[in-house]
């Protein structure tokens, strides 16, 4: 039995699943989206996962992928010393992630949310290319930076936020220095601007790469980050080959963050200069299986199935 973490609105899980069906038809998969209805149960030593009218011994799990939302300690009880009860809770799910993750598993909940600026120190000691990185929160501390091309972006490793009724994406934004910005500001990412001469995107899946090149640099509306797409005149994209002494500190970086899968973000500078970016833990990668004609859910599949690629 495999159990996935997912939500609603990721397609991808929907095809890893089909791929998992066509070739195990006999494998039994449990998805469970971030507002289904289940709850964990502790009696004892055991385990158990509830949905509906049916309990799962955790023991029949085989594998688990963790693609998004959150595995949740679901309580049916009501305690008025809440903020004591939520304390609990949190260490539950905590112990419940560390049980799933003794099986064969993709991908942590604890692990979904990176620290981007240590990612990017980390990135620099393995010998990664990365853009000159500052934290300002002052008009002057802004002024006050030598380069003149600055780009800005959120902190968090996600940029997809799910909403209510929609998606919100946050993109990176070329920094105008003719725009009026405040005297005090709360602490922002900024960063040199890089020229590109395209963008990457790579998908790690328990060390190998999935490359996609990214034309996006020609497109005014998409030369400083591909997602703001254009769908009347969409970039265009290509498989592409790491060098192998990038690919090898990329597999280096992921493995001394723990990490055994992820979507990375790299720029490759007119000068043939590899420049990293970021990774995102649950990043996208149904472009990068379907511009390309790569097998990605495919490999998932058979990753959760015995444990090979």
């Amino acid at each position: 039995m495999i159990l996935i973490s997912s939500t609603q609105v990721d397609p991808v899980t929907n095809n890893v699943i089909d791929w998992i069906h066509h070739l195990a038809p006999e494998k039994r998969v449990i998805r469970i989206n971030d507002d289904s209805g289940y709850y964990f149960q502790f009696r004892g030593k055991d385990i158990y996962l509830v949905i509906g009218r049916e309990r799962i011994h955790l023991d029949e799990i085989q594998a688990f992928w963790y693609r998004r939302g959150r595995i949740r300690y679901k309580s049916a009880t009501t305690d008025i010393l809440r903020e004591m009860k939520q304390k609990e809770e949190l260490l539950l799910e905590e112990y419940l992630e560390y049980q799933l993750t003794k099986k064969r598993f993709i991908n942590q909940y604890s692990r979904s949310e990176l620290n981007k600026l240590v990612v990017l120190e980390m990135a620099r000691e393995m010998g990664l290319l990365i853009p000159e990185t500052y934290i300002v929160e002052t008009q002057d501390d802004l002024n006050s930076l030598q380069t003149t091309e600055l780009i800005t972006k959120n902190f968090l490793s996600a940029s997809l936020f799910e909403l209510s009724d929609t998606n919100a994406i946050m993109y990176t934004q070329e920094l105008e220095r003719e725009t009026e910005i405040p005297a005090f500001f709360a602490p922002s990412l900024v960063q040199k601007k890089i020229a590109k001469k395209y963008e990457l995107r790579v998908f790690y899946l328990a060390g190998i790469c999935w490359s996609m090149v990214i034309f996006s640099q020609e497109d005014q509306q998409t030369k400083s980050d591909s997602r703001i797409y254009n769908h009347e005149k969409p970039n265009r994209s290509a498989p592409f080959e790491l060098p192998d002494e990038v690919r090898r500190k990329l597999t280096k970086l992921m493995e001394a963050l723990q990490l055994n899968s992820g979507s990375i973000d790299m720029i490759v500078t007119p000068e043939n200069e590899f420049v990293f970016l970021e990774i995102n833990p649950i990043g996208q990668f149904g472009n990068v299986s379907a511009s390309c004609n790569y097998p990605i859910e495919r490999a998932i599949a058979r990753y959760l199935l015995n444990d090979t690629l």
